[in-house]
């Protein structure tokens, strides 16, 4: 008896888990409920979508590959010609159907939209579009200011600058004479053929640069600059003279010998003028040698920086160590240069850069006094 309450234990446990599942019930009921209402949702915003997406109210929103054309994209399309009499436009009042060809406009239910995009596919085909022809107020003004004679010519003046650097960068390395005064023909014309006369200043200094620059062309520094490196090869080739040293006599043994040897130690007997006097001992004639090459080769340094002046003189000066020591090489390529009694002056580069840079200044305050006489529109035009 004492156990009979302890037996009767699981009875109010049973009693509580029999409504915990008819809980359940109406949970899975509402669950089922909840899952067709979101398949009508989703399948609403799917039919949305695609009647968006044909009517092409998702393009913004799409890549280019994936937009949707439009009655209005197709009309501008070459076509055949449509007929005289417009057809009609048709109206669907069934659902739209899929579209299998994204290039065929799908007709939708009447609205104002759909019908005026149908009646715009059924009119003629119009011509591609023509670009306006813009007719300047006054037919005597240029239709652009940039391509006027003022503007030609400041252009000119600009290129001729260019130019005009590089022939003097060249002309200081190589001294081309003949190269130089093509360069300034060239400018010339080009300037003369400008007809303007704010480059008269820069044609009268380029005719007179081009007179220092012929006179420089009578005495070839060109042709001189390669003799001079010429001859620093061939130097080599130069022989200088030296004595024979003596063969060394035994030390006399009688008294009359010693006596004989005395005397040559006091008086010393040569013959006079003949190759023996320029004769040099080995160490000197090394000397020798290498003061002729360091005397071409500053000749060398100052006729390519125009010092000729100066390079006369080192040349001269090396021509008479070879004519007094050496044997076997001289130095006639050079004759012109050693004989030349005047230089004539370095031409002034600088005057005819200065007048290049005034009259493009003068070129650009005319082309600004002009742009603004005369307003443009956006599109290049004069008003």
């Amino acid at each position: 008896m004492a156990n009979t309450p302890e037996q009767q234990s699981p009875v109010p446990t049973t009693s509580t888990t029999t409504p915990t599942n008819t809980d359940k019930k109406p949970s899975s009921g509402m669950g089922f409920k909840l899952s067709v209402a979101m398949l009508v949702i989703l399948a609403g915003l799917g039919a949305s979508s695609y009647l968006a997406y044909q009517r092409g109210m998702v393009n913004p929103y799409l890549p280019q590959m994936l937009q949707k054309n439009t009655a209005d994209s197709v009309t501008l399309t070459p076509a055949q010609p449509a007929p005289a009499e417009p057809t009609p436009a048709v109206v669907n009042t069934s659902p739209a159907p899929a579209n299998t060809n994204p290039a065929t406009p799908v007709l939708t239910p009447p609205t104002a939209e759909t019908t005026n995009s149908a009646a715009a596919s059924t009119s003629p085909t119009p011509a591609a579009p023509v670009a306006p022809t813009v007719v300047p107020s006054n037919p005597s003004a240029p239709a652009v200011i940039m391509g006027s004679a003022t503007t030609n010519a400041l252009l000119a003046i600009m290129d001729a600058q260019t130019q005009w650097q590089a022939m003097q960068f060249d002309f200081n390395q190589r001294w081309d004479t003949a190269n130089a005064l093509q360069t300034i023909q060239t400018l010339k014309n080009q300037l003369q053929a400008l007809n303007n006369s704010a480059t008269l200043p820069a044609m009268s200094a380029l005719s007179q640069t081009e007179a220092q620059i012929q006179a420089w062309h009578a005495l070839n520094p060109q042709g001189n600059l390669a003799a001079l490196q010429q001859a620093i090869i061939d130097v080599d080739k130069l022989q200088v003279r030296t004595v024979q040293e003596p063969a060394k006599e035994a030390a006399p043994t009688g008294m009359w010998a010693r006596f004989i040897a005395t005397l040559k130690n006091i008086f010393a007997i040569k013959r006079v003028n003949t190759a023996q006097d320029a004769a040099l001992d080995a160490a000197n004639a090394a000397i020798v040698k290498q003061g002729i090459v360091a005397n071409l080769m500053s000749a060398q340094w100052a006729a390519r920086n125009g010092q000729w002046q100066s390079a006369q003189i080192q040349l001269r000066t090396a021509n008479t160590n070879i004519q007094s020591y050496g044997q076997g090489y001289t130095l006639d390529s050079l004759k012109p240069l050693m004989d030349a009694s005047s230089f004539p002056a370095q031409p002034d580069f600088n005057t005819v850069q200065q007048a290049l840079m005034q009259a493009r200044a003068q070129l650009a305050a005319q082309a600004q006094s002009e742009r603004t006489a005369t307003p443009l529109k956006p599109n290049g035009a004069p008003l």
